[in-house]
Parts: structure tokens; C-alpha cells; sequence
């Protein structure tokens, strides 16, 4: 994102989505699976997504600059302390979302696996559409930061406009 290949992201987290409700669907209504086959599900779209989005990255990065792993670099406790400052607002706000997510989840196995089936189909596509909002957000943030590092105030104001 940083990159501004949001376009790229966005298609990860809707191939996410897309694939996780395909395998729940497959995994529960075919091998009988119920709950476990929504989890096996996520699971499986989680690890294919991660896998391809992580090889794509590398790719990706190895063709602007040569990537070299220095791990006392990438475990700084000062560097990590700074991500998570810059970060924590939006740390809070995925926790909340988390559990509410899993309270509705709970109070489902309540009414019956059914339910709680039916309501990981609806939690995917809710995290869908607030993965499209973000993908704007993210562009946005984007086009500012590019304006202001080329000192481009007419594009600065343009991006305020729309």
C-alpha cells in the first residue's frame, strides 16, 4: 500500500473473501463438515492467500531493491515500539471489531450450527465491504503522502475537492 498498489491488495482481500466462502460453503454443505467446515474453510483461504500475497510481495520488492534479512533489524524493539504507536488506533479499533465479531459468533452457537454457519457467510461479506472502504481510504492516504512529498499543493487540493 505503502507503494500504492492498492489495486493488488484489495484483489488479495477480495480473493480472501471470495475463496473463504466458496471452501465454508464447499467443506459444510459437501463433506458435512458443519462448523469445523467453515473454520477448515477460513483456515485454507487464510494460508492460500497469505501464500500467494506473501510471494507476489517478495517478488515485487526484490525488483525495486535487493532484499537483504537482517533479523536484529526487523526485531528492534525501538522500530517495533514505533509501529506500534503509529499504529494503535487502528490496533483498538481491529480488536473491538474482532470481538464483537466473535460475540455474534457466540451468541449464534446458541440458536444452533446452522446459524452459526449462515453467520460466517454474512461476517466474510461484511468484512468484504469494509475491505473495499478501506481500499479507498488506503489510496487516499496514498495521494496525500505523494502530493506532499513532491510538494504538489494543486494535486494536494485536488484530492480535498473529489
Amino acid at each position: 500500500m505503502g507503494l500504492q498498489k492498492t489495486k493488488i491488495s484489495s484483489t488479495a482481500i477480495g480473493f480472501f473473501s471470495i475463496l473463504n466462502i466458496i471452501l465454508s460453503i464447499i467443506l459444510v454443505t459437501k463433506y458435512d463438515l458443519n462448523i469445523k467446515g467453515v473454520a477448515y474453510g477460513t483456515l485454507f483461504s487464510a494460508l492460500i492467500t497469505s501464500s500467494i500475497f506473501l510471494i507476489y510481495t517478495f517478488f515485487f520488492l526484490n525488483k525495486l531493491s535487493k532484499i537483504s534479512l537482517n533479523i536484529s533489524e526487523i526485531l528492534s524493539v525501538r522500530k517495533l515500539n514505533n509501529i506500534f504507536n503509529i499504529n494503535f488506533n487502528i490496533f483498538i479499533r481491529t480488536i473491538l471489531l474482532t470481538f464483537s465479531f466473535l460475540w455474534f459468533t457466540f451468541l449464534g452457537t446458541k440458536i444452533g450450527e446452522e446459524f452459526v454457519a449462515a453467520n460466517t457467510i454474512l461476517i466474510n461479506l461484511v468484512f468484504l465491504s469494509a475491505f473495499i472502504l478501506d481500499a479507498y481510504a488506503f489510496s487516499t492516504e496514498g495521494m496525500v503522502g505523494y502530493s506532499i512529498v513532491k510538494n504538489n499543493l494543486s494535486l494536494f487540493k485536488k484530492i480535498f475537492k473529489n
